[in-house]
């Protein structure tokens, strides 16, 4: 459960009211500045929340003691938060902002280019799915089950903070290049159905211990938590690799190209048995480049 720290008047009813905080972070230039813009009171009362994080910074190479990876995880995004929204980080399946839908997304761009720095997680790939129980059933329709059971389930938008990163540099003083609300266009809403399809249909059909990243072409089904493994063997249905292209084919329709790729991508991925990992719904590295670039100069 998320602590509110300190007041921000912040109106979370509202997209535009959440979006220009993150514009006044972005404007400030890192966090440590609009720290220092906030009042005494509002530092004080953020002191012992950012305390574990004052010397965490970005490391690229060499060994790192557990106490500088305990620093590091999830530090940035924990960060702006904490100092720009007034609150501290919760792992609920709500959107961030639950009442205007709206999820945050911290990510950053390539220390020698402005590429996108790696892959934009999104929501948990629901159990639901991957076992086909409860609400879900593999006879609902693409909309409904991606409606449903899709990356953005809880949210409309994705407010995204980017920040450069910097070797060395300490979190506190990244630099923000960006601060913009995204939500897919038609474009990229058919882009990852067509993904979601591959995601959802692999579970159907028996294969969920045999998704990947490497299968989404627009979004990927990225392992969680360090690719920790849900502790069971792939348990129902049996395999069926006949039934699975052809609803794979159908449920893609026109998008022949999509369905070639996917066959291409499929053979050396599959695997009689294993066990199913944690995944997550996320934008490859090349969409978080194009969604970044396309948003702010």
């Amino acid at each position: 459960m998320s602590k509110n720290i300190y007041d921000t008047g912040v109106d979370e009813s509202d997209p535009g009211s959440i979006l220009d905080r993150a514009k006044m972070l972005k404007n400030a230039g890192s966090l440590r500045a609009f720290l220092g813009q906030l009042s005494a009171d509002n530092r004080r009362k953020l002191t012992p929340y950012i305390e574990r994080y004052k010397d965490a910074a970005m490391k690229r190479q060499g060994p790192k003691t557990p106490e500088v990876k305990k620093q590091a995880k999830g530090a940035i995004g924990n960060l702006v938060e904490m100092i720009c929204f007034g609150r501290t980080h919760n792992n609920k399946s709500e959107a961030d902002f639950p009442k205007c839908e709206v999820e945050l997304k911290v990510t950053g761009l390539r220390e020698h280019d402005d590429e996108a720095k790696e892959r934009v997680s999104l929501s948990m790939i629901s159990k639901k799915l991957i076992h086909c129980t409860d609400e879900y059933s593999k006879e609902m329709t693409t909309a409904d089950a991606y409606n449903n059971f899709g990356p953005i389930k809880s949210a409309s938008s994705v407010l995204f903070v980017v920040y450069k990163y910097a070797n060395g540099k300490k979190y506190l003083d990244a630099e923000i290049k960006g601060a913009f609300n995204w939500k897919p266009d038609s474009r990229q809403k058919r882009a990852m159905q067509d993904d979601f399809i591959i995601i959802r249909r692999m579970s159907d059909h028996g294969f969920a211990h045999c998704l990947g990243e490497g299968l989404g072409e627009y979004m990927g089904a990225a392992t969680k938590s360090g690719g920790d493994e849900e502790g069971f063997e792939n348990p129902a249905p049996v395999q069926n690799l006949e039934a699975l292209m052809h609803t794979v084919e159908n449920d893609l329709n026109d998008n022949k190209a999509r369905f070639e790729i996917f066959k291409m991508k499929l053979k050396p991925k599959l695997k009689k048995g294993g066990k199913i990992k944690r995944r997550c719904y996320s934008l490859k590295r090349t969409s978080a480049t194009e969604i970044i670039s396309e948003n702010i100069s």
